[in-house]
C-alpha cells in the first residue's frame, strides 16, 4: 500500500469533494489522487490549472454561440476568393456586425484585461495580440505572420465592432498583411466606458 500523507483543506471544499466523490461512487482518497495527478500533469508541461479552465470555458462560449474552428489555409483562401468576387465590403460589414455581437459577451468583463483575455481565447491564428495604453489613447495591437491582408482587414473590422461596441471612440486604424493597429480614447481609469 502506497505511503499516505494528510493535506488540509478549507471544510466547504473537502465537504463538496467528498460529495463529488460519492456520487461518481469513489473515494475521497482516490477522487483527490486523480486532481493531484492531474494538476501537476498541467503545471509540468508549463501551463496552469486556471488558464486551462478559463480557455475552456472561452472555447465552450465560442462553440455554443456558433464559432467553428477552420484550418488557417482554407479559412484565408476563402476569404481571399470572397474579396476577389467583390464581396470586401459586405464582408467587413458582417465582421464588424459580429464585433459588435460579440461585445455584448466580452461586456460582462470587469477590466480591458480581461476582455482582452476572452479575445485571445477566441481568436487562436494571432500570435501576439496586446492593448496599450499611451497616453490619452490605447493601442490594440494584432500580428499574425500567416495572415493574409485580405483576412487582416476582416479581423480589424471585428475588432473595431468589438470596440466600438464597449463604448470606445476609435480614432483611427493600420492593417498590413498579418498586422493591425487600433487606436482609441480611454479614460483615466483605463477601463471599458460605462454604457451610455
Amino acid at each position: 500500500m502506497p505511503e499516505r500523507r494528510v493535506l488540509a483543506a478549507r471544510v466547504d471544499l473537502a465537504d463538496k469533494l467528498k460529495a463529488l466523490a460519492e456520487s461518481r461512487g469513489v473515494t475521497v482518497y482516490s477522487m483527490l489522487n486523480d486532481i493531484l495527478e492531474s494538476v501537476l500533469e498541467i503545471e509540468e508541461a508549463g501551463l496552469s490549472i486556471r488558464r486551462l479552465i478559463d480557455e475552456y470555458k472561452s472555447i465552450d462560449y465560442g462553440r455554443s454561440v456558433g464559432f467553428t474552428p477552420i484550418p488557417e489555409t482554407l479559412l484565408y483562401e476563402l476569404v481571399d476568393l470572397c474579396f476577389e468576387s467583390g464581396f470586401s465590403e459586405r464582408l467587413r460589414r458582417s465582421w464588424f456586425e459580429m464585433g459588435l455581437w460579440l461585445s455584448k459577451y466580452i461586456a460582462v468583463s470587469s477590466s480591458i484585461d480581461e476582455a482582452v483575455s476572452i479575445l485571445r481565447s477566441l481568436i487562436w491564428n494571432i500570435s501576439e495580440f496586446r492593448f496599450e495604453k499611451r497616453g490619452g489613447e490605447a493601442v490594440l495591437l494584432c500580428f499574425s505572420s500567416r495572415s493574409t491582408l485580405n483576412y487582416s482587414l476582416l479581423l480589424e473590422s471585428l475588432l473595431r465592432g468589438v470596440l466600438e461596441g464597449l463604448g470606445f471612440r476609435v480614432r483611427g486604424s493600420e492593417v498590413d498583411k498579418g498586422f493591425i493597429r487600433i487606436r482609441v480614447e480611454v479614460n483615466d481609469e483605463y477601463a471599458i466606458p460605462p454604457p451610455g
